[in-house]
């Protein structure tokens, strides 16, 4: 298997040998691409799984955004031999990627000293925070990742009211190209004496992200989904939730149907409860709940349509098309009171804004079981670490 990039010297990884090491004047180190490898040299396989292996491999390179240029490809070696050569071909383009929210701006620093790692910043008037992460610590298969941020719930709903600190640091195990499993210790307080006692919190998170999965038989549809378990040490609050996002390319659009479900029990902060998406309109809502809650259930389906690409630029992709949402959930504001049911739906338009900005802007309206509506406007920046949609 050779690695190539420019006119720098090829890398070469053989049977039996761990991934080589970074030669001194390569842009970037080896592991960058073989991490995201779904085969090794020495593997044994038919040739159709190979091809659909270095599908994956070169789709899940271009997916990344690390790299202006990359492509996997199978090469005859010529000696009349069932044996076959896998040539990896790759230019960085760590260029920096800008997003944002509601009042703050991100920036990330990707691909950083040639690694597969990414540096994160966040900064704005209710929100300060900084990030790292790396998907192959080590040129092992683990992740690493922790930050620490500040904010305020300037433009949030929610019993918490004042300024938080909060950190986390997590590591475990890469389970596949774009899958990993991490477990996260997590932390919070109060600054300046704002009041709640719900805004301190200490929670231990185990999160199963799982990404690039096709399903076999349908061309051109993938998903990832993200499992997420919290358990706060001395209390009795607990929270599990799952999200899944499926996308399918019918030429120039894309379908996206994502779906997430939760359940969390004990008096938690609703700033600590669930945000499947952009999801539970009835706690950010025109009418938000604004006590700690006893038990909380929540399921989401987010359904759109990216029909319509601009075309502003080649590297500044835009693109708009309609959306529509419904999500159901069972809220308990007591311990002891049985969960009374709530609901909410809405539709309208979705303007997104893919690297290097990686923002996307809802214009909908939206109404309640109650009866009330409104205008929703939502601001969603993704998550400039994993790619994924900010939580």
């Amino acid at each position: 298997m050779r690695i190539l990039s420019g006119d720098a010297e090829p890398v070469v990884w053989r049977s039996g040998e761990p991934w080589p090491a970074r030669p001194s004047g390569f842009p970037f180190a080896p592991s960058s691409v073989l991490s995201y490898a779904t085969l090794s040299p020495g593997d044994s396989m038919s040739e159709a799984e190979l091809e659909r292996r270095t599908w994956t491999w070169g789709r899940e390179l271009d997916k990344s955004g690390r790299f202006s240029r990359s492509s996997v490809l199978v090469a005859d070696l010529g000696d009349g031999s069932d044996r076959r050569g896998i040539v990896v071909e790759a230019e960085t383009g760590a260029v920096p990627i800008f997003g944002g929210g509601a009042a703050y701006a991100s920036v990330a620093l990707p691909l950083l000293d040639g690694r597969r790692t990414t540096l994160g910043i966040q900064g704005g008037p209710n929100l300060g925070s900084i990030a790292y992460r790396d998907e192959a610590l080590g040129d092992a298969s683990l992740v690493l990742d922790g930050g620490i941020a500040y904010a305020n719930d300037l433009l949030e709903t929610g019993g918490f009211s004042g300024n938080r600190l909060s950190g986390s640091i997590g590591i475990g195990p890469r389970i596949g190209p774009v899958s990993d499993f991490i477990v996260r210790a997590r932390a919070g307080t109060p600054l300046g004496g704002a009041a709640g006692e719900y805004g301190r919190f200490v929670a231990v998170e185990g999160a199963l992200e799982l990404g690039g999965f096709s399903l076999s038989g349908i061309e051109g549809l993938d998903g990832a989904l993200i499992a997420l378990g919290d358990a706060y040490p001395g209390s009795a609050s607990r929270k599990v939730e799952a999200e899944s996002n499926l996308q399918l390319e019918l030429g120039s659009a894309t379908i996206s149907l994502a779906a997430g479900a939760g359940i969390a029990y004990g008096a938690l902060d609703p700033s600590e409860l669930f945000d499947l998406r952009s999801g539970a309109v009835f706690l950010r809502g025109p009418e938000p709940y604004p006590d700690p809650v006893g038990e909380f259930s929540l399921a989401r389906i987010d359904v759109d349509c990216t029909a319509l690409k601009l075309p502003v630029a080649s590297w500044f992709p835009l693109s708009l098309g309609p959306f529509a949402f419904c999500e159901a959930a069972f809220v308990s504001l007591d311990a002891d009171a049985s969960p009374s049911p709530s609901g909410a739906a809405g539709a309208g338009l979705r303007l997104k804004l893919g690297p290097p900005v990686g923002l996307t802007i809802d214009i909908g309206y939206a109404f309640d079981d109650r009866g009330v509506g409104a205008l929703v406007v939502s601001v969603l920046s993704q998550n400039l670490l994993t790619g994924e949609d900010l939580r």
